[in-house]
């Protein structure tokens, strides 16, 4: 049996593409978009990472480089606008979920604000990340006053153990796409391949188990709510923290899973329970 740390935490995300939404993204498109979409409006975490965010005069404000997530209230608090620089932004903004609205053709983010007031802003470092989302046009400050170290998953994972403790649940998307999960009696069960998120709200509506397969492509897909998993580490060394997730190998081999070109509107409760952390 491994030793778990207890921990309310889960959730997304690897670079998405500027031009062409996924599968899921299409299914979603049907359904409508961001602020103003319909309330079953969803789509990938890695579609939303790596677009673009325009001002209302389609000036180009940046890119969103991550997502922050509430992993206990399991839903988006803000996104990371990474601004200026050519390899690496200048500075980070850290933007309201409510105050970005996808474009008609779903190809970039919209902001009811221009570059000059961005510009103003003073942002945060990508070593110092805020623990909520900034006052939009605000231009007094520092981000250092208020920033706290947000974990970047569990890449320190002796440091996210010492936060778990502290009641801290914000979690950087990035650092949790690809994770490994195991079952309670250390079976690999996969990685975490990607997060689906309500368009409208910010919602994590599960996370995506990739199981089987090689190297991460092929295999099934299972839609893991958020609740069901857990972290452990028993050396609390970086590279032997994974998730664990209560069910055994043997029940994944037998069920089918969702195709990835159609994913599902919300989490598999049935097959997968809360941890009851």
């Amino acid at each position: 049996m491994m030793k778990i740390v207890r921990n309310p935490f889960l959730a997304t995300a690897l670079m998405g593409s500027l031009l062409a939404l996924s599968a899921l993204a299409q299914d979603s498109a049907a359904r409508g978009g961001s602020q103003g979409a319909k309330p079953d409006a969803y789509t990938k975490a890695s579609t939303i990472i790596g677009m673009n965010a325009h001002s209302p005069q389609n000036e180009n404000l940046g890119d969103i480089s991550d997502l922050v997530i509430d992993c206990k209230a399991q839903k988006v608090v803000y996104a990371a606008l990474g601004v200026g620089g050519v390899v690496q932004a200048n500075k980070y903004i850290a933007l309201p979920w409510d105050s970005l609205s996808l474009n008609e053709g779903q190809k970039y983010f919209t902001m009811n604000i221009t570059k000059a007031d961005i510009d103003r802003m003073p942002g945060f470092s990508k070593e110092n990340w805020p623990q909520q989302a900034a006052t939009l046009g605000s231009t007094t400050g520092s981000a250092r006053d208020t920033a706290h170290d947000v974990k970047e998953g569990v890449r320190d994972a002796a440091r996210g153990a010492r936060d778990a403790m502290m009641g801290n649940n914000l979690w950087r998307a990035n650092g949790l796409i690809g994770m490994t999960v195991r079952s309670p009696r250390g079976e690999d069960l996969g990685r975490i391949s990607d997060l689906a998120i309500m368009l409208k709200d910010g919602k994590v509506l599960y996370a995506a188990l990739n199981y089987g397969g090689v190297g991460g492509v092929g295999g099934k897909h299972f839609a893991v709510p958020l609740g069901a998993l857990e972290m452990s580490n028993m050396s609390l060394k970086p590279n032997d923290a994974v998730f664990v997730l209560n069910v055994d190998k043997a029940k994944l081999d037998q069920a089918t899973g969702f195709d990835r070109n159609s994913w599902p509107a919300q989490a598999d409760t049935t097959m997968f329970a809360a941890s009851g952390r």
